[in-house]
């Protein structure tokens, strides 16, 4: 297996949605305490699914592709699908991830379940 993925390699050399969404619907952080890569995702909600996602990470190259990769990937998504998600979906998604970076798929998938929590949370009462 290449080093990093074709997909991981493009979107680290031009990543996508990097920022934050203004006044989003839901927020989420998370951070590895091992390797310090940290991850901010925010997002938009319309008519009960991801209609914008953005982006700040900090870390190693395989990780900010993967963030980069999955706010493309999570628009159109329902909160439910967030939280269907797992590490090796992350994984088949980005292309593949070498043995080393195994972590970012897992921090990945934390900060999309934090985000279907947030949006859970600022959507209480609502059938989002």
């Amino acid at each position: 297996m290449a080093r990093f993925s074709d997909a991981i390699v493009e979107h680290f050399t031009h990543p996508k949605n990097v920022g934050e969404v203004p006044d989003p619907d839901a927020a989420a952080f998370v951070a590895d305490p091992v390797c310090g890569d940290q991850v901010r995702l925010t997002a938009r909600v319309v008519d009960g699914r991801v209609g914008e996602a953005r982006v700040l990470a900090h870390g190693c190259a395989a990780m900010l592709g993967t963030a980069s990769i999955v706010t493309e990937w999570i628009v159109g998504m329902r909160r439910g699908d967030l939280r269907g998600l797992d590490e090796a979906a992350v994984s088949r998604r980005v292309g593949g991830l070498a043995p080393g970076q195994s972590h970012c798929a897992r921090l990945a998938v934390d900060v999309l379940h934090a985000l279907a929590e947030s949006w859970q949370r600022t959507s209480q009462g609502n059938s989002t």
